[in-house]
C-alpha cells in the first residue's frame, strides 16, 4: 500500500481538450477529500485515481521573539507548504471511501515521519542523530531506548494536558481541539521549569496526584552514550 504526495505536472483536461498543469485543481480542493481520475503524464499518458485534497489552518504562526512574524525565506516556504492542496496517488482500493482513506493513510504516514524527528533530531528531540554505531545490535538496542523514552514523555504530555498546563504553550486560543503534541507539550514543560526551580508550572505538577515531578522525567541526549 502506498500513498505518495503529487507534485505539479500535467494533466489531460477533457473540457478544454489540451494538458494543463495539476496546480488548476488545488482551487477545487477543500475539507472533504475528493476522489479524481486524470490522464497524467503528457508524454507517457495514463489514468490515475487520486485524492484531491486541503487542510483546514491551524492557525500556527512561527513567530519572533517580538511576537512578529517571521519572515525567513525558510519560514515563508514552511507557511506555504502548509497551506498547499494535497493530491494523493494511492493504491488503495478504488470504492467509495478511497479519497477519505488515501488522506488518512497519508496523514498517519506524516504522523510517523514527525515521532522519526523527535527521536533523530537534537533539537527537537531525544539527539539520536548522535549515534555512529556500526553495529546492528547495538542500533537495535538503542531505537528500542528511544521508542520507550518517546513513548513515556508522550504520556507525561498527556499529563501535562489533563493538569491544564498545556494551553500556555500554544499562540492559539483554542481549547476545541489539540494543536500541539504530547512530546512537545513534556519537552516545553522540562525545559522551562528546569530553568527556574520555583517555576508554578511545577509545583502545579508537583502538587498533583501521581504526577512525575522533572526530577523522575527521563531525558536522554545520545552525544553522551559510547558508540563503540
Amino acid at each position: 500500500m502506498s500513498d505518495e504526495s503529487v507534485r505539479p505536472s500535467k494533466f489531460f483536461d477533457e473540457e478544454s481538450q489540451s494538458w494543463r498543469c495539476i496546480s488548476h485543481l488545488f482551487p477545487t480542493a477543500n475539507a472533504t477529500p475528493k476522489s479524481v481520475v486524470l490522464n497524467l503524464g503528457q508524454s507517457k499518458p495514463h489514468f490515475c485515481h487520486l485524492a484531491l485534497y486541503k487542510r483546514k489552518p491551524k492557525g500556527r504562526h512561527s513567530l519572533n521573539q517580538d511576537g512578529s512574524t517571521k519572515a525567513s525565506k525558510t519560514s515563508l516556504t514552511a507557511a506555504r507548504g502548509a497551506k498547499e492542496s494535497w493530491l494523493l496517488i494511492s493504491s488503495l482500493p478504488k470504492n467509495s471511501s478511497f479519497a477519505k482513506k488515501s488522506v488518512k493513510v497519508y496523514q498517519t504516514r506524516m504522523q510517523i515521519e514527525e515521532s522519526f524527528r523527535y527521536m533523530k533530531n537534537t533539537k527537537f528531540g531525544l539527539g539520536f542523530e548522535h549515534n555512529h554505531t556500526k553495529i546492528l545490535a547495538r542500533m537495535k538496542l538503542l531505537v528500542l531506548l528511544t521508542t520507550l523514552t518517546a513513548m513515556v514523555l508522550i504520556l507525561l504530555g498527556k499529563v501535562v494536558e489533563l493538569v491544564g498546563l498545556s494551553y500556555r504553550f500554544q499562540s492559539t486560543s483554542t481549547r476545541k481541539r489539540r494543536v500541539l503534541s504530547h512530546f512537545f507539550w513534556v519537552k516545553e514543560h522540562y525545559q522551562r521549569t528546569s530553568k527556574s526551580p520555583s517555576n508554578n508550572g511545577e509545583k502545579e505538577l508537583g502538587n498533583s496526584p501521581n504526577i512525575c515531578s522533572k526530577e523522575k522525567v527521563l531525558w536522554f541526549k545520545f552525544a553522551g552514550i559510547p558508540q563503540h
